[in-house]
């Protein structure tokens, strides 16, 4: 019988088995053509004692994890790589709207706030900032649109006086005039002072306001009785002009707020009215209270605002042609606007024209004591 590579490895294992002490233990043998087995004998020890002796080659096991290892260092290397350019292109996708808004940011300039931070629509943590900071940026850009209007009007309106006291006083020192004219002249400067001086009064009020360095002491003060006093004070300007001049209080009604200021709001606010008011026509301050609130009214029967102008009134240096026409400055409802709200309230207005105008501020109401009723009553409010 021919012999096989089995029974060929088979003997050369018996002859090295016989060379092997007894053992409980596997023993690992190298046999020819790099053939490794891995054997167990066991025995009692005697020469009647029979034997039992098994053998496992592990040429094939050895090659097959060689293989394996081969290609597991092969594949994580190939995974390795294609793990960090992944990561790379995934990382550069994530913060690409990070980058673009960073060019976004250096393109922003003072001049040129129109730039925006772009969004992926995502809906994640990138996009909502996103959105916030384009927020912010919507609220500069409007703020330093304001700014510029600001200054261009204020010097609008600042060179308009100064350039007529300029022409008066080069007339009258181009020659001799009678005593007469130089009162004229002068009396006209006087003018024009009273108005740079209410203009320069109310940019800095309003300059300072939006500075946050106003300050406004809120405390429980008599509405009615600060209307009643600017009443008295424009009831003898509107019979001169004409105008029917109605009051209207049947009560106190207290307010939580600065007096002064809120004395300025009623005489800005009736001031105007009378301004715009034509001989014949008609001026009421009514002070009620509504909802737990209190009312300041103030209506007249003048030339009216345009619908076109209505939403701007009260915008600074915002004047219709008519306003513009009668020497206003544009800037006493923007003030009557900042009182309201710094007292934390309200105001609108309501027009047609030709048919007269209504403004309406709403104030927070203070509670009204039996002293203060007392008081109001006795005329010493």
């Amino acid at each position: 019988m021919l012999a096989t590579p089995e029974t060929v490895y088979g003997r050369a294992l018996a002859r090295r088995l016989n060379d092997l002490p007894q053992a409980k233990t596997p023993v690992t043998l190298d046999l020819p053509g790099s053939s490794r087995y891995r054997v167990l004998r066991v025995g009692l020890g005697t020469a009647d004692d029979a034997s039992l002796e098994l053998g496992l080659s592990l040429a094939e096991t050895e090659a097959t994890l060689a293989q394996f290892d081969g290609r597991v260092a092969v594949g994580g290397l190939f995974f390795l790589g294609l793990s960090v350019v992944g990561g790379a292109f995934l990382s550069r996708q994530a913060l690409r709207p990070v980058a673009q808004s960073i060019q976004t940011a250096k393109r922003l300039k003072p001049s040129n706030l129109s730039e925006r931070l772009p969004r992926t629509g995502a809906g994640d943590e990138l996009d909502e900032l996103a959105g916030t900071i384009n927020d912010l940026l919507d609220r500069l850009a409007a703020y330093h649109a304001q700014i510029i209007r600001f200054t261009a009007d204020a010097s609008h309106e600042l060179r308009s006086p100064l350039g007529a006291m300029r022409a008066a006083v080069e007339v009258v020192l181009n020659q001799p005039r009678e005593p007469g004219v130089y009162r004229e002249v002068l009396s006209s400067l006087g003018e024009q002072c009273e108005r740079l001086t209410a203009l320069v009064n109310g940019l800095l009020l309003l300059a300072r306001a939006d500075a946050g360095e106003m300050i406004v002491r809120l405390t429980p003060h008599d509405l009615s009785a600060l209307a009643t006093d600017v009443a008295e004070m424009y009831e003898p300007l509107a019979e001169e002009l004409g105008i029917q001049f109605h009051f209207e209080c049947d009560s106190p009604v207290s307010v939580v707020g600065d007096p002064a200021r809120l004395r300025q709001l009623v005489t800005n606010l009736v001031d105007n009215a009378i301004k715009f008011t034509e001989p014949g026509g008609s001026v009421t301050l009514r002070v009620e209270e509504a909802g737990g609130d209190a009312r300041l009214v103030v209506e007249d029967t003048g030339v009216g605002i345009a619908p076109g102008h209505l939403p701007h009134v009260f915008e600074r240096f915002y004047q219709a042609d008519s306003a513009r026409s009668l020497g206003g400055s544009g800037l006493g409802l923007s003030i009557c606007r900042w009182i309201v709200e710094a007292h934390g309230g309200s105001i609108e207005a309501t027009s047609e024209s030709g048919s007269g105008s209504t403004f309406v501020a709403v104030l927070p109401r203070a509670a009204v004591n039996s002293e203060r009723n007392s008081a109001y009553k006795n005329g010493h409010a």
